[in-house]
């Protein structure tokens, strides 16, 4: 009976934590850190894709967590090393900044909103606004029987290009053609005026996107649609920056999509509207 007794009492001290101890058993591995989320956006047309996303240690892991979130809204073609992150510090698109990939880290915590930017330039047209006297001029693309009313022009890849396509479009649209006679004859610049038309040298071009109701119904408007949109009334707007005329890739980061507007102020030598 005392032999029994002993190998009970054995069996007993195995079951204990003691033993589990004894054998050696360490508790699990501790847990990662946990990493900082971020909001990572692509605007696209008028939509603006999210993607909440822990932020990846080195800019370009993040450019591939990106390109495998949004691959499907990419242009075709793309690649995870053609993207652009832009994290901002204010948590909104247009305060997005470039960052150098050694200095990526250290924009988290801090930074919440990463913008995603595609490089591959999207061809496509653009439709004209331009500035007259108090607001911008109305866009109707098609008359009431659904005649096309105004011609939209190419997407430019550069503010030189925007130029010489605004005068181009002046030149096809009988009304603004006759509002910028009146707007020279006025000045007594008539005698200056070439055709076909040419945007006199002492003349300076700024270039307006849009945000509000009214572009984005445009954009999203019915084919053959015959709206008349005044985007005046109800939109905001914010002038491309003038170190993007001589800055290609600047500009185009600015550059409305494909289908938005783009809005032309003319502007004196006297820094007053030229019309």
């Amino acid at each position: 009976m005392e032999e029994i007794d002993e190998k009970l009492k054995g069996i007993r001290l195995l079951g204990t934590d003691s033993g589990k101890q004894d054998r050696g058993v360490q508790p699990g591995p501790p847990e990662p850190p946990p990493s900082h989320l971020a909001v990572f956006i692509l605007k696209d047309m008028q939509t603006e894709r999210k993607a909440l996303i822990p932020v990846p240690n080195s800019y370009q892991e993040a450019q591939q967590a990106a390109f495998q979130l949004f691959k499907p809204y990419l242009s075709q073609g793309n690649q995870a090393s053609k993207i652009s992150l832009r994290p901002s510090l204010t948590g909104k698109m247009e305060d997005c900044a470039e960052i150098e990939a050694k200095y990526w880290k250290l924009a988290f915590p801090l930074c919440k909103t990463v913008g995603v930017f595609q490089d591959v330039f999207l061809n496509g047209m653009l439709w004209i606004t331009l500035w007259e006297g108090s607001g911008w001029t109305r866009i109707k693309p098609n008359d009431d029987k659904g005649e096309r009313l105004q011609t939209p022009m190419p997407r430019p890849t550069t503010y030189q290009e925007a130029w010489k396509l605004l005068e181009i479009a002046v030149e096809k649209t009988p009304s603004w053609k006759g509002m910028l006679i009146d707007a020279a004859e006025e000045r007594g610049d008539l005698t200056n005026w070439e055709d076909p038309y040419d945007i006199p040298v002492d003349i300076s071009v700024t270039c307006y996107v849009f945000s509000g109701p009214t572009s984005s119904r445009f954009a999203t408007r019915a084919p053959g649609s015959t709206e008349d949109f005044d985007i005046t009334a109800t939109d905001s707007w914010s002038q491309i920056p003038r170190s993007a005329h001589t800055d290609g890739e600047q500009w185009r980061r600015h550059l409305p999509l494909p289908g938005q507007i783009l809005g032309f102020k003319l502007i004196s030598e006297y820094s007053q509207p030229y019309m």
